[in-house]
C-alpha cells in the first residue's frame, strides 16, 4: 500500500504471503486478489453444510491463530469491472477447469489487477473478545 495500491502480486516474500503460491489459489492464478462477496442475510450455517470442504471458519469473522483480522470494505463502483462477484468467480473456475486450485464457492470474489487505495470505503478490525467490528482510524 505504500505506493497507493493493493496488488495481487505485491513485492513481499513468499513466507509473508497467506495461502501459498500462485498455483494454489484460483484467484491469484487469474491475476487477482480475493475479496469476500457476502450477500445480505448470508446464512453461515447453511454455507458450512453446503460446502463442507470450504474453510469459512478459517476466516470469519477472524483468523483464530492470528486472534484478529482486518477487513477492508471496497467501493465496487469505483473498482468497476475489476471486481468479479463470487458466483461469477466460481463460474470462471468451473469453465476454466480450475479444480486443482483453491476457491471458496460463491463467496470468494476477485479483484483483478491493482486496486487504488482510494477505492477503500472503510477498514475494520475484529478479534478475540470483540462483540462487534471496530472501525480502524488511519
Amino acid at each position: 500500500m505504500t505506493d497507493g495500491f493493493i496488488r495481487p502480486e505485491p513485492r513481499i516474500s513468499a513466507s509473508d504471503r497467506y495461502g501459498g503460491g500462485r498455483a494454489i489459489s484460483f484467484v491469484r492464478l487469474i491475476g487477482g486478489f480475493s475479496v469476500f462477496d457476502v450477500p445480505e442475510g448470508f446464512d453461515v450455517d447453511q454455507y458450512r453444510n453446503d460446502f463442507r470442504a470450504s474453510s469459512i471458519d478459517e476466516f470469519m469473522p477472524y483468523r483464530r491463530d492470528w486472534k484478529r483480522s482486518i477487513w477492508i470494505k471496497i467501493d465496487p463502483v469505483a473498482c468497476g469491472s475489476a471486481v468479479v462477484r463470487g458466483s461469477a468467480t466460481l463460474q470462471r473456475w468451473q469453465n476454466q477447469n480450475g479444480h486443482l486450485h483453491r476457491i471458496m464457492p460463491h463467496i470468494e470474489g476477485a479483484h483483478i489487477g491493482d486496486m487504488p487505495v482510494s477505492s477503500i470505503l472503510g477498514v475494520y478490525s475484529i478479534g478475540e473478545g470483540d462483540q462487534d467490528w471496530q472501525p480502524v482510524v488511519p
